[in-house]
């Protein structure tokens, strides 16, 4: 029996609709007015070029960087031009924010909100909407427009090497028309080939591959006083100023904080520096406001402040623990869903030292049977926990007490009544302090259950060693 085979080597494309009816089911995005009355931008790459004024002092403040942060939420994707500018790719974000100028105009509140002075274009290509910006030479619709308009700029905009500029200049060039018009082979021969490299990505005749900004993995601000002080109210009001900046970067990020320093600043002193941890990563303003009110109160200044310092050395990206899901159930709130916040208010008003958690050690010695941790609340591996720990208190004291005896019988506020044990306990002879005890659990006539035991050897006094609650 044969078998028969069949190829179907166009299968693919005749089985798409053809071209036409894919056109007119997904026609081409309308024109959209622009703030600029000479372009409106219609591009499905589109650039955002933004030209800082007054660079000299951005630079010096890393200004740069600070609006690269702000300008995330509009885009992923965006590249700096150190040291006054930077290029965001907004095309697909133009219907998140419904068209170009509407997206255009939250830019420039959001740039104006941070006290900057830009100027802003858009065009198809990286370079083209940088140079337009540098120049407010407005914006560029699409790629057969950018030689018109690219060319009413001046030279300057390109930032060429000096050599290339001198070279231009000598030749009677003062505009990017002017520069076109020359024949291209003349011109490479006699400038550098970067030149023409830059012209070609300027107007989409080659690629431009950007290197993305990486925001920072931290987070580092100051505020300079705007005279010395020491009143607590003056700084606690600086200190959330610096909160609330890093709680905006702390939403646009999507991310929490662990460790912060807050370092005050003298003039003639060293920088008091005021560390706090948390029991866990948090992004509640309000709270790492509270608790830095609270650490304040217990600093001593040796001199009045002049500027304050807050650094993160790291934020935690991962924030879906309190995120929460998208429809998440309507559950219960846990009992001990507060204790970590509350760990954190006695820390900043007791000390760090002051408040810590247990852990259980595997030692029979009960005063060597646990160990202070750092991390209140936190994962702790304990050891596990011998059947006779339900019978000890959680009031061990830091030392045993002597107690009296008549006849042979302790006494504490009167007679103890002897209600269970012995427990004997004899370990330690390999490390020198050995113990061998016979521990009981007793009650005085007030009614205390009390922790007691008997030395096994030497004068076989009764000791107290723990209360019961």
């Amino acid at each position: 029996m044969s078998r028969m085979r069949t190829t179907l080597p166009l299968f693919p494309e005749e089985a798409l609709p053809p071209p036409a009816t894919r056109s007119e089911a997904a026609p081409r995005p309308q024109a959209l007015a622009h703030a600029s009355p000479r372009a409106s931008v219609v591009a499905e790459t589109l650039w955002l070029g933004v030209h800082l004024r007054g660079s000299t002092q951005l630079a010096a403040e890393s200004g740069l960087e600070r609006v690269a942060l702000a300008l995330a939420q509009f885009s992923p994707q965006l590249s700096l031009e150190p040291p006054d500018g930077l290029v965001v790719e907004v095309g697909a974000s133009l219907r998140l924010f419904g068209g170009a100028a509407t997206l255009r105009a939250a830019v420039a509140r959001r740039l104006e909100a941070l006290g900057t002075e830009t100027w802003l274009a858009l065009a198809p290509t990286p370079l083209a909407a940088s140079w337009l910006a540098r120049a407010d030479g407005g914006d560029v619709a699409e790629l057969a427009q950018l030689p018109g308009r690219l060319g009413e700029l001046p030279v300057e905009v390109c930032r060429w090497p000096a050599t290339q500029a001198k070279l231009l200049q000598e030749l009677g060039v003062r505009s990017l028309a002017d520069c076109l018009r020359l024949p291209r082979d003349a011109l490479s021969r006699r400038s550098s080939p970067a030149l023409l490299q830059s012209l070609d990505r300027a107007l989409g005749r080659s690629a431009d591959p950007r290197r993305a900004w990486q925001p920072p993995a931290g987070f580092d601000d100051v505020l300079a006083l705007p005279a010395e002080t020491e009143t607590l109210a003056r700084l606690i009001e600086g200190v959330d100023w610096l909160i609330e900046r890093l709680g905006l970067v702390l939403r646009r990020r999507d991310a929490s904080v662990h460790r912060l320093l807050l370092s005050l600043c003298h003039a003639n002193q060293a920088t008091t520096r005021v560390a706090l941890v948390l029991s866990q990563p948090s992004r509640d303003v309000a709270h790492l406001q509270a608790l830095y009110a609270q650490r304040l109160e217990r600093v001593m200044l040796p001199a009045p402040v002049m500027m304050l310092r807050l650094s993160v050395p790291r934020l935690e990206l991962d924030a879906a623990a309190e995120s929460g899901e998208l429809f998440a159930r309507r559950t219960p709130a846990h009992p001990c869903a507060g204790v970590p916040q509350l760990i954190e208010r006695l820390r900043a008003r007791l000390g760090v030292s002051a408040v810590f958690g247990l852990c259980l050690v595997p030692e029979h010695r009960p005063e060597n049977a646990w160990q202070a941790v750092n991390s209140p609340g936190g994962r702790i591996n304990d050891a596990a926990l011998p059947a006779s720990a339900v019978h000890r208190p959680l009031w061990m004291l830091a030392e045993p007490v002597a107690l009296a005896g008549q006849g042979g019988q302790p006494h504490y506020q009167g007679r103890l009544r002897i209600e269970q044990g012995p427990e004997r306990i004899e370990t330690g002879w390999w490390d020198g302090r050995d113990v061998a005890r016979d521990y009981y659990i007793a009650r005085n006539p007030p009614g205390m259950r009390l922790w007691i035991y008997r030395e096994r050897i030497g004068a076989r006094g009764w000791w107290l060693h723990g209360v019961f609650g």
